[in-house]
Order: structure tokens, then sequence, then C-alpha cells
């Protein structure tokens, strides 16, 4: 089960690819001079194949974070504007360590945020700022598919009776507002586009529903309690649009092939002759060993390797029981799954898992430890 929420964020009107010094009243960057999302557009915020973005809040949004969470941010100028949008969001608190290992950006970032934190007064010098960002540079709260993440190319103006019924969007940044797939999917219909990854990740699984709430409490953005959404069998016009941005106009991009391809190549370079498209199985081959492999490639840069992995794992029982018993079996996806039970889930079922590491240019084996 998924869920949607909005986010407040501080307003940056240089598209969110560096401090801006934009003023607020309150908080971090009202002391500081800047705010760590106004870094979320940056080309440069990227980690094996993920998007780093930043909101503050991190407890009150996390209960999803683990890949089911889709985050709609917003921001304050003028009025409340939609500024960029994220699904299949993970919390990165667990993988900083290596995110900072793998991406000095986030270090580098001090030069842009001096320019506007040394004009605030709190720092006396420049190193004791430096003293400062050493402790904080690292909180950068989200990831998500690089595929998943979609900024918008100027604000959209954002009417909070589309979501809420009546009222204002909170300002406060450390709240979220829990709100409908269909209100998140009405607003993307007319500012995403058609074909877009992110209309696949809306189309499955089902939704948490928010409770009816006073118009006091969802203005301020007060947590909101939430029930089971019944699947819907045929669904209404929200249901219907969803399937139809995702069916009706979807464009077919070669990552299977591209996945496909490189591992095969990676076999030969080992001195292995896999074999291709035979019965239906993407790879099989013979390790050193003498053992059979089958190997469903399943690429995992436009949807979360939990669908990726749930669907192989069909496939490639059915490939052994079709084909022969004796034959060990194996994903290849493109990126290191973020939740360790898919790889626990796939070692349960003696299947091993192949995934692409951006950082050493080369695929990752992971047996089965029985195995090993």
């Amino acid at each position: 089960m998924k869920a949607c929420i909005l986010k407040p964020i501080l307003y940056n009107p240089n598209n969110y690819t560096a401090p801006a010094g934009y003023h607020s009243g309150f908080g971090f960057v009202a002391e500081n001079g800047f705010g760590f999302e106004e870094w979320n557009n940056n080309p440069a915020m990227t980690w094996q194949g993920r998007k780093l973005f930043h909101s503050e809040g991190i407890n009150d949004a996390s209960d999803f974070a683990d890949g089911r969470l889709l985050m709609l941010m917003y921001a304050n100028c003028r009025g409340q504007h939609a500024v960029g949008v994220a699904a299949g969001v993970f919390s990165t608190e667990k993988y900083r360590n290596e995110i900072i290992a793998d991406v000095p950006f986030l270090y580098d970032r001090h030069r842009s945020a001096w320019q506007f934190a040394k004009s605030k007064g709190t720092f006396p010098t420049h190193d004791d700022f430096m003293s400062f960002w050493q402790g904080q540079y690292q909180y950068v709260n989200w990831c998500c598919l690089t595929e998943l993440f979609f900024w918008f190319p100027a604000p959209v103006p954002i009417n909070a009776r589309d979501f809420i019924g009546s009222g204002e969007l909170t300002n406060r940044y450390q709240k979220k507002i829990d709100v409908s797939v269909e209100s998140v999917a009405n607003f993307l219909q007319r500012n995403l586009p058609k074909v877009h990854p992110i209309w696949t990740w809306l189309s499955e699984d089902s939704f948490l529903v928010p409770k009816k709430g006073s118009r006091k409490d969802l203005a301020k953005g007060n947590p909101l309690k939430t029930e089971r959404e019944k699947r819907r069998k045929g669904g209404g016009a929200v249901s219907r649009q969803i399937v139809y941005s995702v069916e009706g106009e979807r464009t077919v991009h070669p990552y299977h092939a591209e996945l496909q391809a490189a591992y095969v190549d990676h076999l030969k370079k080992k001195g292995i002759t896999p074999r291709e498209n035979e019965n239906d199985i993407d790879i099989q081959y013979e390790d050193q060993a003498g053992n059979l492999i089958y190997c469903e490639v399943k690429p995992t840069k436009n949807v979360p390797s939990k669908y990726a992995i749930r669907a192989s794992i069909g496939q490639l029982l059915e490939y052994r029981f079709n084909n022969d018993p004796r034959a060990e079996l194996k994903v290849v996806i493109n990126y290191k799954p973020l939740n360790q039970k898919e790889i626990e889930l796939l070692h349960s079922l003696q299947i091993d898992l192949a995934y692409f590491d951006e950082r050493q240019q080369a695929f990752v084996e992971c047996g089965c430890p029985e195995k090993t």
C-alpha cells in the first residue's frame, strides 16, 4: 500500500539549483540564510541512479518512505505553488555514509551556501561557518529513482481546494498533508508529461485514503489518520485516467535490451559463453563449476526494484519447472535494492541477485549465503 503527501519547502526563484537568498521569517533558513532543499533540482544531486532531495520533517513523512511514498513539494511566494514531485521515495537515513562517500558535491555546496550565510551574522567568520557545515551538510533526507523525479519547468499555482476542500495549505516546513491519489492524479494530469514513469507508479497497488478532517486541521497540516482504500474494480474517472496515461500513452525505452547486453558482456569477460532468449529465458549459461544458471533481466531504471523482483520470481520458477529442475536462478537489475529484505526474499528462495554498481562501473553478484 502506498501514500501521497503534500510537503512544503522553501521557495527558490532560481529553479532550485543553488541557494537564492529568499527570505524566510522563521527557523533554519532565517538563522542561516539558506535551506538544503535549494539544491533539489541540481543535476549533481544523484547517487547510484537515484535523485537526492531534501525537505524538513523527516519523522512526520517517513512512515511510507521505503519506496511507497509520493511527495508533491510546494512553496509559498505570492500564493502557493507546486515546484516538484517525487514517487517511490526512500528515506536516506540508513545510507548516509555511502551517499557522503559517493557524492562529494554534498560537501562542496558550502561555497554557495556561505554567500548567503555570511550576511545573517550568525557566523562571525568563515571558519565558524565551516565548523557548522561539517555537522550539517550530510542531511539530505530523501531519494528516489531519477526517472521518478520531476521538477516543474516553472512553479505551478496550487489550489488548496483541489486537495483539502478549502483554506490554505500549511507553510510550516516540518509539516505534511496526507492527500488522496485522486487529487494528485488530477493535478498531475495537467502538469506532468503524459508519458512519464510516475504514471506507472501511480497505477500500481492501492493507496491510503485520508479520513475527512476539519478544514482547520487540514490547512494547518496536522497529521491525518488514514484508512485502507478498497481496491477499485473498474474505478472512477481518475482510475481510468491513470490507466490510460500508463497504457494508452506509454513509449518503449530499450532499458531491458541495454541491461541484458551489459550483463552478457560482463559474463563474456569472465570467459563464459551465455545463450540469450532461448525458451523465453533472457540469459542462460553454465558457470565455471558447470552449474546451469537461468537469468531473468529486469530493468529498474523506471520502476522500484520491489516490483521487478516480485515479477522475476514467478518467471524464473516457471522457467525451471518447464525446462530443467536442476537450474539455478538469478535476477539481474540495474541498482542495488535499498530495502535489504528484497535481497533476503530472493535468497530465501535460493535465487541469486546481480546488480550494476555505478561507482565501481561493474556488476555485483549477490549469491545466496547457503551456496557461498
